[in-house]
């Protein structure tokens, strides 16, 4: 109430008089308790400060900062400022009293709970039907804003995708929106961040079926957005969801590079009205943040697979051999590490091209990794030179037989054209086509070192190194083992 006009802000402060209508003709139809009622049912809140700096009104919408109006009305506005942005408030509010339309921005006000909230503060001015002076503040939730612009900075910043899902899920989560989750492929798991329960993010089934009845499912199967109630959902999604006291769900599916599943965007608005506004509004900047940060994910795990990985074999390179030589040698069990370096492969460059010395080293690269054992890791270090580190062996016996199943692999012919024959005698090569009998061998001498708990990487290096030169002046194609501890 104003006391000098004995009426609510909200109804003076527009224009017009009791029964009639200003001559603005876009006030043509909207009357004083019309427009009042507008202020009143806004969904920003309004506050209206005269010139003495006192809130004089402020409608329901206040309550985004825990107040009612009737806890704001009498007292002075900059109280509400957080100390460190009293300057930009003010210079803010000296703005608007001169006429000027200052753009909206960020302000720290202190909640009902006593903290501080980022809101963003739209200030204008206001003259009442007797010529009394006003500063109208429309006051905007910033919760969804800032949930965008925290998440993308802490995506630039590098941020764990997990985590940087959770804060964009938590930050979209709202009173007026509903709670929120994102559900995506990590490995070989569907993992759920937000804030809401498992079941109400993932449904009953995953079967990515077209067929299925299932909203999630069908969503999954789709990439179609789906909205659907509780009485679409399965038996324990739909009695948590009634648990809740949820009733609608939107399922905004947003493709993944790393995987042929879509990541679901999963929100419960309270107001079943809600749904389609959100249908909308989730497939515009949440889709593409969540979309932005799974890109990152493929991307980062490109990258690091192309600086462990040999680009023309696929083979791990020797930066990664030598992280699991170090993983080896400060565990517990014994391990060995074959060196190899091929044989009559700068003939190969010298007669064919470098293509054709190329396809030996794939060749080379599929021979050694059919012989390999899962635990073993097969690796290009460079050049035509490759390496195997093999766990669990702990004799000579089987480095022996290790270094004989290498070096009875690598035995890689060429015919008259310089391609990759199956078998060193004449008839078909790999490429599918009739050819004459081999022209060209390449083969692989091998040398094998102990690899043991402790032992000084160079050091084994270097025994296997020794090893392999030993086997190359035995007559090449051979191998041989280091001094066996």
């Amino acid at each position: 109430m104003d006391e000098r006009t004995g009426t609510e802000p909200s109804q003076h402060l527009v224009p017009g008089t009791e029964g009639s209508v200003s001559d603005d003709p876009r006030d043509a139809r909207l009357d004083r308790e019309v427009l009042a009622s507008l202020v009143d049912q806004h969904t920003d809140a309004v506050v209206v400060v005269d010139d003495h700096g006192t809130v004089v009104y402020a409608n329901d919408s206040i309550a985004l900062l825990g107040w009612r109006p009737e806890d704001m009305v009498g007292t002075a506005a900059f109280d509400y400022v957080h100390p460190d942005d009293l300057g930009r408030a003010a210079a803010s509010t000296a703005a608007a009293s001169a006429d000027a339309r200052p753009y909206p921005g960020l302000i720290r006000l202190r909640g009902a709970s006593g903290d501080y909230q980022h809101v963003e503060v739209q200030p204008g001015s206001a003259t009442s039907v007797d010529g009394a002076s006003y500063l109208v503040f429309n006051v905007r939730d910033n919760q969804v804003n800032e949930a965008h612009w925290v998440t993308l900075a802490a995506v630039v910043a590098g941020e764990p995708t997990a985590e940087s899902l959770q804060r964009l899920a938590s930050g979209l989560s709202t009173d007026v929106d509903g709670p929120m989750a994102i559900a995506f492929d990590h490995g070989d798991s569907r993992q759920v961040v937000g804030t809401l329960p498992s079941v109400l993010a993932l449904g009953d089934g995953a079967d990515t079926d077209e067929a299925s009845t299932d909203p999630f499912d069908r969503a999954m199967a789709t990439s179609d957005v789906v909205v659907a109630s509780t009485a679409d959902l399965g038996p324990v999604a739909a009695a948590a969801a009634r648990t809740l006291g949820l009733d609608r769900v939107v399922l905004v599916p947003v493709s993944d590079p790393a995987t042929d599943r879509p990541a679901l965007i999963v929100q419960w608005p309270p107001d079943e009205n809600m749904a389609e506004v959100l249908r909308e509004a989730l497939t515009r900047r949440p889709a593409q943040l969540v979309r932005l940060i799974l890109q990152r994910r493929a991307d980062q795990a490109r990258l690091e697979h192309m600086a462990l990985h040999d680009d023309l074999t696929r083979l791990a390179n020797r930066a990664q051999l030598f992280v699991a030589m170090e993983r080896s040698a400060a565990g517990r069990a014994p391990a060995a590490l074959a060196y190899l370096d091929l044989d009559g492969f700068k003939a190969v460059n010298d007669r064919f091209g470098h293509l054709a010395g190329d396809r030996v080293l794939q060749a080379v690269a599929e021979r050694l990794t059919d012989v390999a054992r899962g635990s073993d890791l097969v690796a290009r270090l460079g050049g035509d030179e490759f390496a195997v580190l093999a766990a669990g062996v702990a004799d000579v016996e089987t480095a022996d037989a290790l270094g004989k199943r290498i070096a009875d692999a690598v035995v890689v012919t060429l015919d008259d054209t310089g391609a990759v024959m199956e078998t060193a005698s004449a008839g078909t090569a790999d490429d599918g086509n009739e050819r004459v009998a081999p022209t060209t061998t390449v083969a692989a001498s091998v040398g094998v070192a102990p690899l043991l708990p402790g032992d000084d990487l160079d050091a084994v290096v270097h025994a296997a190194d020794e090893a392999l030169y030993g086997a190359k002046r035995a007559g090449k194609g051979t191998w041989q083992l280091a001094p066996w501890r």
